[in-house]
């Protein structure tokens, strides 16, 4: 808290007169920050034009953020169970809330949006979690675009084979 304080400039007892301990600041910086990004992802995403350019968008949206601040992202992914949600479960959340009216105009059942949203977010956060485990080891485009390849292309874009698998009757 001493920290926080310090770096917002405050005396540490105006942070705690504001927030009772420091997973209520947690949770605060996770909505302010869910918030923020989910604003420059869809805003780049709106700027990119077709459905496949603007997913790349939010995937490069998300992974500058992380870049940008690998210690934030990993204080705000996931909060205590009493601090509230973090940011995965923001974001999953406005994900959800975004697939829930298009699932509903195709007639797709819209129970789907929850576990479909979980999806996405937590093949982005594994992927995240790998490449800030090897410092990022991979450029950020080159990562972003191969995710974007095998999320838009699914099965389609894993090379034939890949499990060891025959994929034809011997």
């Amino acid at each position: 808290m001493a920290d926080i304080a310090r770096e917002a400039g405050y005396a540490r007892s105006a942070v705690y007169a504001a927030f009772p301990n420091r997973t209520a600041v947690l949770a605060a910086l996770a909505e302010r920050h869910a918030g923020l990004l989910l604003a420059d992802m869809f805003g780049r995403a709106s700027a990119a034009g077709e459905p496949r350019a603007q997913f790349q968008e939010i995937l490069n949206a998300l992974f500058a953020w992380v870049q940008d601040g690998p210690r934030l992202y990993w204080a705000l992914i996931r909060l205590p169970d009493e601090g509230g949600p973090g940011l995965f479960d923001l974001l999953a959340g406005a994900i959800e809330a975004m697939l829930e009216p298009a699932l509903r105009a195709r007639g797709t059942d819209v129970e789907l949006a929850a576990p479909g949203a979980r999806a996405m977010m937590g093949s982005a956060i594994a992927a995240i979690e790998w490449w800030l485990r090897t410092d990022m080891a991979m450029p950020r485009p080159k990562l972003v675009g191969y995710l974007t390849d095998l999320a838009w292309n699914g099965g389609v874009g894993l090379p034939e084979g890949w499990m060891g698998v025959p994929t034809s009757p011997q």
